[in-house]
């Protein structure tokens, strides 16, 4: 046997404080009977009485027991999900380190997907990781919690060829969508767009031909920000080019527009206020959801009608008995 709401039962606890007030409680009335009823005898009260109690008593436990939902036996009911299959492509180039988003635009991104992740449970998502080459960092699944611990330990070491190859990102988020199911096939890419590889129009109108749209979230400040390197000794220095000056990083809204529009998607620029997320979630909302799969679930049968029940038949019980034995 298990119990759904196994809390209720901590209400065994005040079994004894009951006890103690109904044994008062009774010493009160007996003295209280026999003042009335000289005639009858403590033992025959005494019987009346605990009668009583003790119907009353089972009836309490019952009570508790059906609300903690006893659960016994198993069935078996059919299930399935329904929503869209999302890809997210993540940048994780050392352009990302940027601080002109707080903390970072790396880290403002990971907050940002793992808000969808909550916000789109149910839905069927994917993430994949991309700087100068792209790795599915887990496939298209529905477990949207585990989802959200795979982005914990993302940072821009998690691929060390750095680059920002946009082509071969969103390249194997279409090849990973080939495997999902019917419905609307969507790619999130949140980057800052900046340096990017390879004929991105390219793969943009391939998309749109699949019937796959894009929608992207730009990082940082079209001004530019310096890129932290963090040395192994824990001291911060700038990123500098091969000539010895510090690189400066921008956000390329351009680009990540082009890819947006192309593909009859939606850009947003992430703000301080990670509004970007709640106007992507209510574009997303507009996709009519599929089914994306069908199985079935054993679950425990609830019993707690049983209980229920036999309180219930104990206080007609009581209503029964006769009046000088209730009358205590």
């Amino acid at each position: 046997m298990i119990f759904f709401n196994p809390s209720v039962l901590f209400l065994f606890l005040v079994v004894p404080v009951v006890v103690i007030f109904l044994r008062w409680r009774e010493a009160i009335y007996l003295k209280r009977i026999q003042l009335l009823e000289p005639k009858v005898t403590q033992t025959e009260l005494l019987k009346w009485n605990r009668r009583r109690l003790i119907l009353w008593g089972t009836c309490g436990i019952l009570v508790i027991v059906a609300l903690a939902r006893p659960a016994w036996g198993t069935e078996i009911e059919p299930v399935e999900t329904q929503g869209v299959s999302i890809m997210f492509v993540l940048d994780v180039s050392r352009s990302m380190d940027a601080q002109d988003v707080q903390p970072s635009r790396i880290e403002r991104a990971k907050l940002s997907l793992q808000e969808m992740f909550k916000q789109l449970s149910g839905n069927e998502m994917g993430l994949i990781l991309f700087a100068g080459s792209a790795i599915v960092q887990f496939p298209l699944t529905t477990d949207t919690l585990s989802a959200a611990d795979f982005v914990k330990d993302v940072s821009t070491s998690s691929i060390t060829q750095q680059g920002t190859n946009l082509t071969n990102a969103i390249r194997l988020a279409m090849l990973s969508l080939n495997s999902a199911s019917k419905g609307k096939h969507l790619i999130v890419l949140l980057s800052d767009g900046e340096g990017h590889e390879g004929d991105v129009n390219l793969i943009v109108k391939e998309a749109a031909q699949s019937d796959i749209s894009i929608l992207t979230i730009g990082y940082g400040d079209t001004g530019g920000s310096l890129i932290p390197i963090h040395n192994p000794d824990g001291s911060i220095i700038d990123k500098t080019d091969a000539a010895g000056n510090r690189v400066v990083s921008a956000l390329d809204e351009t680009t990540l527009k082009a890819i947006s529009d192309g593909s009859e998607g939606q850009y947003q620029h992430a703000g301080a206020d990670g509004s970007e997320v709640t106007t992507l979630m209510r574009s997303i909302s507009q996709y009519v959801p599929e089914t994306l799969n069908r199985g079935i679930q054993t679950k425990p049968i609830e019993h707690f009608d049983i209980f229920l029940a036999l309180a219930v038949a104990l206080l007609t019980l009581d209503i029964l008995l006769p009046v000088r034995q209730r009358t205590i």
